[in-house]
């Protein structure tokens, strides 16, 4: 599994994971990647509008899912 720790958080790509999460989509009309929750009835692509149910994502790519990066303590 391909995974990027960035601060706070860890992006996994090539998943879709909780709807409680946010996800990196990529627009297929206009190629503008964004950040987006799937527990949403429905969004739009900030560049160039394109708008979706969350049922109907034909339109968008999901890149990955930024889940909160948990560190794990070690003594």
């Amino acid at each position: 599994m391909k995974y990027i720790n960035v601060g706070k958080e860890r992006i996994r790509f090539d998943y879709v994971g909780s709807e409680e999460y946010e996800h990196v989509l990529c627009c297929l009309q206009c190629g503008y990647e964004f950040r987006v929750l799937l527990n949403r009835p429905s969004f739009s692509c900030s560049l160039c509008g394109n708008l979706n149910s969350i049922k109907e994502v034909s339109s968008f790519k999901v890149i990955g899912c930024i889940e909160p990066h948990r560190v794990s303590q070690t003594a």
